[in-house]
């Protein structure tokens, strides 16, 4: 494919503030002279910071730092520390949930962010009784938990004084109770959805704490009697939070299905939020338990999720309380239908990377002096794992002879800035300037679409992805056409952004000294099995069960040289049957096979006991390049492990 811009070539630089990239900051773009999308009037700008924020609609603004960052963080740092982590990265590991959701500066209050913004997904207050018992029980949590973590620091000064092994296993006691005693209080009747995250990230911490005396209990001197029992009670918990969080998000989800573009809007909203605060989480619980992951993983999630449509504009010049997005043009516009939009999301398939991205654009004029360049559609070409050569091709909107192509080979797109213009006399919305942001080497660089406007009175507004999302990379661009209601005429187009989590890897490497973890999505090559979507418990989707079921591609250690692995495999099915599969590689197939047992009867939702495990003892060498699965119908394919065995 020719990557040549046939207007004007990628403009590919190094950002000239580096701080553009932090996540834990946000820097006021509208004041920041050095950026290229600054606008040239900043009496017209409308900036995305946080201290403009308490002066507008809270609708106009589709950030919620409380919410994502503070999730999406603790999701980051648990996936540095599965497996049975040393000590030191425990107490690391606390350190850094407890600056998270208790606040690492005087007047933060995280616990109280994620209940205020699930009352904005919802539009349902929480009843001050509520709250107040919610907030004084996360205070005796933070007590407990603190007093534990000093325990646990003291043990580890002075790891042979009995004293100090007697005390950290007698708080860790104390602090289980308190979780029994509290978790109630994060499920009161009727308000389960908004209470959700802070149930969640709760749950979260017990789990922990119970996974601790699975790893230490034996040198705290505890006996094997009581580890067993707080072995069988940490399964209990993790499945039954793990039920919670899902039939909640689901109910919390389900109710806001409505017909109008404003309705897709919150719904979405509330999928992308709650799948980072609460989905993400839940995938990663069955790997707390260190005696089926005795090991440190690399885990992935490799669920897709969506950013608003970019889009609103200011009605009167300068009235920057009256802004309005696309969505609320009704007036103007003829709006999409909820349905419309939601034919816009992928549905559930095998996981691809972005690959190009040719842009279109088209001059409007609007009398004799004013006009517009804007973005009007595009192509988009992705790859599933391990193809280099067979791209899947999706158009969307209009095509026409002024083409921008960027080619996304080689990098991962984390942050998208788009300029939106749009104002209300023959009023366009749409995009005429777009950066995507990457690194390379470490070094922040981007690529950038930019087209002439030149109008007056104009309303411009950046559109900043790191507001609505963060550690993530752009997967998936689409977008849709908004017309007039008085006359057959398009009036603009809006782009939607998709995203998918930086855990996932390009390559299916099976690691030596731990265990790798590899979706089911991420299969390649002929196909004939459907994708469903994951229930919520997996972090993706899952595959059902077919003569063919694709090829997932491996990359074995380079001296590998039959090493024995135990080759897991995390499934759900509805009938007995047979488990094949195939080791495909440069020296001919090796084939096993397993039979599987009956997970949940046909029909049934699924729920966290409906996956289960079968496995066989492999020998990979270092020409083995994928692996293929058939199975019955009935068979739902989540995960493939690969457990290195010790020879010794």
């Amino acid at each position: 494919m020719n990557s040549n811009n046939k207007t004007n070539p990628n403009v590919i630089g190094t950002s000239s503030d580096q701080s553009l990239l932090t996540n834990s900051v946000k820097k006021t773009l509208a004041n920041d002279q050095s950026n290229p999308l600054q606008h040239r009037d900043s009496n017209d700008c409308l900036s995305v910071s946080e201290g403009n924020r308490d002066s507008l609609n809270h609708d106009v603004f589709i950030s919620a730092p409380g919410l994502v960052d503070t999730t999406a963080n603790i999701t980051s740092a648990i996936l540095s520390a599965l497996g049975v982590p040393m000590l030191g990265t425990v107490v690391k590991l606390y350190s850094k949930l407890f600056g998270f959701l208790w606040g690492s500066t005087p007047g933060q209050d995280p616990w109280k962010e994620l209940m205020d913004r699930v009352e904005v997904l919802i539009d349902q207050k929480l009843t001050e009784y509520a709250r107040s018992k919610a907030l004084a029980e996360l205070e005796g949590l933070q007590n407990v938990m603190k007093s534990y973590v000093d325990a646990l620091e003291s043990w580890q000064n002075n790891s042979r004084n009995s004293q100090t092994r007697l005390l950290v296993q007698q708080r860790l006691v104390v602090a289980d109770s308190q979780f029994k005693q509290a978790m109630p209080s994060f499920a009161i009747k009727d308000y389960e959805v908004s209470l959700l995250p802070v149930y969640t990230q709760a749950a979260n911490l017990h789990l922990l704490l119970l996974r601790d005396s699975q790893i230490f209990g034996k040198d705290w001197g505890m006996p094997q009697h009581e580890i067993d029992l707080f072995y069988k009670e940490h399964l209990e918990c993790i499945e039954k939070y793990s039920d919670h969080c899902v039939e909640w998000y689901h109910t919390g989800l389900n109710k806001l299905k409505s017909s109008t573009a404003k309705d897709w809007i919150d719904y979405n909203r509330f999928r992308r939020e709650m799948t980072v605060a609460v989905l993400d989480i839940v995938a990663l619980l069955p790997k707390y338990d260190v005696h089926m992951y005795p090991m440190p993983i690399h885990a992935e999630l490799t669920r897709e999720i969506y950013t608003d449509p970019v889009g609103s504009y200011l009605p009167y010049k300068g009235n920057f309380k009256d802004v309005m997005s696309w969505y609320e043009m009704t007036k103007a516009y003829r709006q999409p239908t909820f349905q419309d939009l939601e034919n816009l999301i992928l549905k559930p398939s095998r996981f691809t990377w972005l690959k190009d991205l040719k842009m279109y654009t088209r001059k409007r004029q609007n009398g004799k002096y004013e006009y517009y360049n804007y973005w009007v559609g595009h192509q988009l070409e992705k790859a599933l794992i391990g193809e280099k050569y067979v791209r899947e091709t999706t158009i969307s909107g209009e095509i026409t002879s002024e083409e921008d192509t960027f080619t996304f080979e080689d990098y991962d797109i984390h942050r998208v800035l788009c300029n939106y213009i749009g104002r209300y006399d023959n009023s366009l919305v749409g995009v005429n300037q777009v950066e995507f942001h990457y690194l390379d080497n470490n070094t922040p660089r981007k690529k950038e679409y930019k087209k002439d406007i030149r109008v007056t009175n104009q309303s411009q507004k950046i559109i900043d992805s790191e507001e609505e999302l963060l550690s993530h990379r752009l997967s998936y661009v689409e977008s849709f056409d908004l017309y007039w209601n008085h006359k057959n005429e398009k009036g603009g187009t809006i782009p939607v952004f998709g995203w998918t989590h930086h855990s996932v890897a390009p390559k299916n490497i099976i690691y030596e000294d731990k265990i790798t973890v590899i979706s089911a999505t991420k299969a390649s090559g002929y196909f004939t099995s459907e994708v469903i979507q994951g229930p919520g418990y997996s972090g993706g989707g899952l595959i059902k069960g077919s003569k063919s079921m694709g090829n997932i591609p491996l990359t074995p250690p380079r001296d590998a040289h039959n090493k024995n692995y135990r080759l897991r495999i995390r499934y759900a099915a509805d009938s007995d049957d047979l488990l094949k599969m195939t080791f495909t590689s440069g020296i001919g197939p090796a084939k096993y096979q397993t039979p599987y047992q009956a997970t949940m009867k046909k029909g049934d939702s699924f729920k966290y006991n409906s996956f289960q495990y079968v496995e066989k003892v492999v020998t990979i060498s270092s020409s083995i390049n994928g692996i293929n699965f058939s199975a019955g119908s009935g068979f739902y394919l989540d995960k493939v492990e690969f457990i290195p065995v010790n020879e010794n």
